[in-house]
């Protein structure tokens, strides 16, 4: 896979703006990092058989699917918001990079100048700053943008609305409605808003770039209060067991569950006979039934 496809899908994959300054931007990044073919934007995350490339951990995963998965999975951690704030803006390319190179990414160009890779950026400007009559299809699928932003904008609120527990209170202050109202009544706004605008949109129609960019970037702000969320909700789920640990230990200690000599005696002479009659009691049938409990070794046998 190309640099220039590989930064379209990339794009598209988070729901952002694929346009000349985005492309760019993604194109001579993947030119400075110089990563391998499945991962050209020289990601560490581990994945499961994943090799190290470098002393600085770069992996080589097995497919360009894979990784892309850990390209996006890293980027969407928060401290690489300001790049993915970035492209949601169509920001200019060079700004973009700046922002890749001062984050903890690691890109550290001996050029940072994005003009200066016209071999990798070939074509972009041909492609995505003129419109050729004869790209009809390309652009009715622009078309459907507008649309698509609006319905990935819907199913996380719905998801996050869903996963909200109203009974906890994230923080609270004297004066302050709590967080978990203020969050139930801004995410029912936020779907009954969506699903309006929605409804009275078609494929036709064609929002303007800043209303397809403010789109991108609620889609990307609910989705990253949503992983929040779930993190917190693991973390209360594994602190309320470390509890019912805590709570259990120490109750049943002034008991001696040790068994005393004799029980043992008589445990260890049971287990001898069992061996000795080869998994059956330490009497016959017969033996049991003339002791008058032949039906209760019967049933145990």
């Amino acid at each position: 896979m190309g640099k220039k496809e590989f930064a379209k899908i990339l794009l598209q994959k988070m729901s952002l703006p694929v346009n000349y300054n985005n492309m760019k931007a993604i194109v001579v990044w993947q030119a400075m990092e110089g990563g391998p073919a499945t991962n050209p934007l020289s990601t560490t995350l581990y994945v499961k058989d994943s090799k190290n490339m470098n002393k600085d951990r770069v992996k080589v995963y097995k497919t360009v699917d894979e990784g892309m998965n850990a390209t996006i999975a890293t980027l969407n951690e928060s401290r690489y918001s300001g790049i993915l704030s970035s492209l949601a803006k169509s920001a200019s390319a060079q700004t973009t990079i700046d922002i890749v190179c001062a984050s903890a990414w690691g890109t550290s160009p001996t050029d940072r100048n994005v003009d200066h890779y016209p071999t990798a950026t070939q074509g972009l400007e041909q492609e995505y700053l003129t419109k050729p009559a004869q790209h009809d299809c390309a652009t009715k699928h622009e078309k459907k943008k507008s649309n698509m932003n609006i319905i990935n904008l819907l199913k996380i609120a719905k998801k996050f609305e869903e996963k909200l527990d109203r009974s906890v209170v994230i923080e609270e202050h004297e004066g302050v409605e709590p967080v978990s109202y203020m969050a139930d009544s801004n995410l029912k706004n936020i779907i009954k808003d969506a699903g309006e605008l929605l409804s009275v949109m078609n494929d036709q129609d064609d929002l303007p770039q800043w209303a397809d960019e403010s789109l991108a970037i609620a889609k990307m702000n609910v989705s990253k209060i949503l992983s929040y969320v779930r993190s917190e909700k693991t973390k209360t789920s594994e602190n309320e067991s470390n509890d019912l640990v805590k709570l259990a230990s120490g109750k049943y200690d002034h008991i001696n569950f040790k068994p005393s000599e004799s029980v043992a005696s008589a445990a260890a002479r049971g287990l001898e006979l069992r061996k000795k009659n080869k998994g059956r009691g330490g009497l016959s049938v017969q033996q049991a039934h003339k002791a008058g409990i032949g039906s209760g070794v019967a049933r145990a046998v």
